[in-house]
């Protein structure tokens, strides 16, 4: 029998050899630290040990026995939550979505009141696309009295607008601002939502509201700078972001944000050279974080598309099908958001916007955008099934809908199989207006190719290959609008899209900028007025500087530009 004296010893040797233990994981030797960890556990059992073995293991690359641990220890303590929320972390950072929900479901089984274990689960939920259950939790961390609601408000907020129940979303942002009347994220996104609906003036009163809480927020600033055209007597908001801009605090979205509202105010102004000096800086920071852009890689994609999805594929995939959505696609900032708000103006037509339904659909199938031609039969038909219940789930009153996903024009020929009475209509504009735009523009992580004047142009070059071998594949499917006919004649334009997607005359697309639907592009204010010719040649401002890809899309396309 071991005495108390004795005891204490163990206690105290246990002790130091656990403080060696962390000065080796101090000298990231996590080699040695784990092997003393092992002679460890053969003295004692402990939380600490099973937390230090699970620090060594994940910083040593030892990924499974990390989350070993790291479940035990969940065993083990099965009411604390900082081991689920670490196990669920770990589970998330290597793509364990579901299993990483299914600690968070086992620990709110036996801790149902937990609200913060509900507020983890739902965000969660959220990241894997389920939205309506994400609510649903959201809407149980509330119920348990979890601390900081208006967090809440402001997520569940968010979740309605990509469901496009903008409504519903305006009313949680307002819940949140009635608990926290001056929550910076409920003020801007209540901003950014009467944008949407093109509320210029409430969306500016709620962006100078959050600028007296915090005079520095950058995207508040550069939300007001891209509001409306910078006059010259209007100055104070420059001069106001360029202070902010020496914040050392500032992220580098932030600086990005920055540098393209200050091009923005300057092209304004007519200050072109500054304007395209701030541009350039801001694409600058852009590719520093964004993948490269591989001409060839592309190039190739283009020639298997046009080679997997041709006439004899088409033939053999044949489906019977009476649902014919409508696809506006092209090149980002070659007028999709226009063409879409002219037939969302339609008495029948809903506008879908920016859908990831289509794409999302695919990816779903495990299937490289290289391979899809090997679906069968059975395959195209569940593909098409979750489309078209995806449209009635999100517009279960349309008659109908407009998907307006720039990008989707390389599934068309999928797409052509799924619904082979679909509409594709692919918009098109002078090519430098879309290259100059692309670049003035803060497109995030969507374009690999879009922070370089030379990459826009190559694959823009690239798009009209591919929109070629649409047309020959299947010309009743696809229609070619003209960005710059369109503003110079807008009627017979409209009538000739119109005809296209079989729908009867309405004047009403005519007056599209009338249009109370959420429009959430760039194009957000450019929608929101008649139709004007300033977009137009817009690159004969910065001529000089497109002087080599102007070239360069003289020589590839044959254009005299």
């Amino acid at each position: 029998m071991t005495s108390l004296v004795d005891r204490a010893i163990l206690v105290n040797e246990n002790d130091r050899l656990f403080q060696q233990a962390l000065d080796l994981c101090r000298q990231q030797d996590w080699k040695a630290a784990k092997q003393l960890c092992r002679v460890l556990q053969k003295r004692e059992e402990s939380l600490r040990l099973l937390e230090l073995l699970a620090e060594i293991s994940f910083q040593s690359g030892d990924t499974e026995e990390g989350l070993a641990s790291l479940g035990q220890l969940c065993r083990l303590c099965p009411d604390k939550m900082a081991y689920v929320a670490s196990l669920a972390t770990q589970l998330l950072r290597l793509g364990k979505t579901e299993q990483a929900e299914q600690i968070y479901r086992q620990f709110i089984q036996t801790n149902p009141n937990h609200a913060n274990a509900r507020f983890n689960l739902a965000w969660l939920l959220r990241k894997s696309g389920k939205l309506e259950e994400a609510i649903q939790e959201y809407r149980q961390a509330l119920a348990k009295n979890i601390s900081g609601p208006e967090e809440v408000h402001v997520n569940i907020a968010a979740i309605y607008s990509e469901l496009r129940k903008e409504e519903l979303a305006e009313q949680e942002l307002k819940k949140a601002l009635s608990i926290a009347p001056d929550y910076p994220p409920a003020l801007f996104n209540l901003a950014t939502l009467m944008e949407e609906w093109g509320r210029k003036s409430s969306a500016k009163t709620l962006y100078e509201r959050l600028l007296i809480k915090e005079p520095g927020h950058i995207e508040a600033l550069c939300r007001l700078i891209h509001l409306h055209t910078l006059r010259a007597e209007q100055l104070e908001i420059l001069n106001k972001l360029q202070v902010a801009m020496t914040s050392k605090s500032l992220s580098r979205l932030e600086a990005e944000a920055a540098r393209f509202a200050m091009g923005k105010a300057h092209d304004d102004l007519g200050n072109y050279d500054q304007a395209f000096a701030f541009f350039r800086s801001a694409n600058q920071l852009c590719q520093s974080r964004l993948p490269g852009y591989d001409t060839k890689a592309i190039e190739q994609q283009v020639d298997a598309l046009a080679h997997n999805f041709d006439r004899n594929w088409l033939r053999s995939s044949k489906r019977e099908e009476e649902f014919s959505p409508i696809f506006i696609c092209g090149m980002f900032r070659s007028g999709t958001t226009l063409t879409e708000q002219i037939l969302a103006s339609h008495s029948s037509v809903t506008s879908g916007g920016e859908l990831s339904l289509l794409a999302d659909t695919v990816n779903r199938t495990g299937m490289d955008l290289m391979d899809l031609h090997h679906l069968d039969a059975k395959e195209l038909d569940k593909l098409a099934l979750d489309y078209k219940q995806g449209i009635e789930r999100l517009f279960p009153q349309a008659i109908k809908v407009t998907d307006k996903r720039p990008d989707n024009f390389v599934y068309l020929g999928l797409v052509k199989a799924l619904f082979p009475d679909a509409r594709f209509i692919c918009t098109d504009r002078n090519p430098l207006d879309i290259c100059l735009s692309v670049y003035f523009q803060h497109l995030g992580n969507q374009l690999p190719y879009g922070s370089d004047l030379n990459a826009t142009a190559h694959y823009y070059v690239q798009y009209k290959r591919l929109l070629k071998h649409w047309l020959r594949l299947m010309p009743e499917n696809v229609h070619v609008l003209d960005y710059d006919r369109l503003i110079q004649e807008p009627e017979p334009a409209c009538r000739a899209l119109l005809d296209f997607c079989r729908l009867e005359w309405d004047p009403a697309c005519l007056t599209f900028y009338k249009g109370h639907n959420a429009v959430k592009t760039a194009s957000v204010w450019q929608v929101r007025k008649p139709l004007y010719q300033t977009s137009s040649n817009r690159w004969r401002n910065y001529a000089a500087q497109l002087l080599e890809v102007r070239q360069y899309l003289n020589r590839e396309l044959g254009l005299a530009l």
